[in-house]
């Protein structure tokens, strides 16, 4: 019943990962796919659940590469809301093959062709479920580089007194940033806390600032996050945040005219859930989706993670994409948005009492 549930909870990620139906990158004048492609600074987030349901953690920061099977990471990290501050990893190896998969030590995902974005998830069994999204930025930033409105997403664990449960939420609403240096609450649509459905206000306008090489920080939900801003400028990947409560988040901005066939093509895809019917027990997944731009899309995690327990499920569903970027699949029950040009996506949920609170994210191959 747990997975079946769970297929069903995720009933919008993933088709085919490159490896199971795309090009290996040599064939067909396509670009060549290897450890080279993942070349430059990411901006890394990682959200983890543990197996026993008593820590929650998010990891977030820089990931450089020279794109020689080497990585060095710059790594912040807050495990149950005790923050600890960035600081320089010891080198990890990494994989990239002819078929865009990638490894990283105990994960497995995939990459896009361009080197763009990375998608990966646990893959050892007994391992704890996770989630991570490697983002590339280029070019110089500034506080300019945000504007505008965006969609916000995203997916927090709080954790409650000595050996209690995690309580797991979260929450999609939009924020407006007026490219100077404040951003603004302009509404909550939803959250979802531990299968308990609400909503809930933050107004008032924050600072925030971007730096440079793409780095941002700001205020989402009263809470400090830091993460970095795609160079079209209309995603923002966030990972955080300091003392408070472990939680990733996305912002995509605000699209006009968007409509299904915005969703169309072949996306890869990574996400986390935590199911209150089980004890709080977490999934996360990795794969692809493979969208027809009418309203029908397909998955297959290529890589599951129940609670420790590594399948590949597999299932079709519906979605909807309104002319403002909102992202809807299974009739409503996950709620999210896409960006302008297609190459982003977000989910949150689900919107139904008891239902696990997930967080999903989505990049075009």
């Amino acid at each position: 019943m747990r997975v079946l549930a769970l297929v069903l909870c995720l009933t919008l990620l993933l088709g085919t990962l490159p490896a199971c139906g795309g090009s290996s990158g040599g064939g067909g004048g396509g670009p060549t796919i290897s450890d080279a492609t993942f070349t430059g600074s990411y901006v890394s987030v990682v959200m983890i659940g543990s197996l026993a349901n008593t820590r929650s953690e998010t990891r977030w920061g820089r990931f450089d590469s020279a794109g020689a099977g080497m990585v060095i990471p710059t790594i912040a990290t807050n495990v149950n809301s005790v923050f600890t501050p960035a600081a320089v990893m010891p080198a990890l190896a990494y994989t990239v093959n002819g078929n865009a998969i990638m490894t990283l030590p105990g994960e497995t995902g995939a990459i896009t062709a361009d080197g763009a974005a990375a998608v990966l998830t646990s893959n050892v069994a007994l391992s704890n479920p996770s989630m991570r999204f490697l983002l590339k930025t280029s070019g110089v930033y500034t506080n300019a580089s945000f504007t505008g409105s965006f969609h916000v997403g995203s997916l927090g664990g709080f954790n409650g007194a000595s050996g209690q449960s995690l309580s797991t939420t979260t929450a999609q609403g939009y924020y407006s940033a007026d490219g100077v240096n404040m951003l603004t609450a302009a509404a909550n649509i939803f959250d979802n806390n531990n299968g308990v459905i609400g909503a809930a206000a933050f107004p008032g306008a924050t600072p925030y600032a971007v730096a440079a090489n793409g780095d941002i920080s700001l205020t989402l939900f009263n809470l400090a996050m830091n993460g970095g801003l795609s160079p079209s400028g209309n995603f923002v990947l966030l990972g955080g945040s300091g003392n408070n409560i472990p939680f990733p988040a996305a912002m995509i901005k605000v699209a006009a005219g968007a409509n299904n066939l915005t969703f169309n093509g072949s996306y890869l895809a990574v996400g986390i859930s935590s199911d209150p019917t089980s004890g709080g027990a977490w999934l996360s997944f990795v794969g692809t989706v493979t969208a027809n731009g009418a309203g029908a899309m397909n998955y297959i995690a290529t890589t599951e993670n129940a609670e420790g327990v590594v399948t590949n499920p597999a299932a079709p569903d519906t979605y909807a994409v309104g002319a403002d970027g909102t992202f809807t699949t299974s009739g409503g029950a996950r709620i999210g948005a896409i960006s302008q040009d297609g190459r982003f996506a977000m989910l949150c949920g689900e919107t139904t009492g008891m239902s696990p609170p997930t967080f999903f994210l989505f990049v075009r191959q």
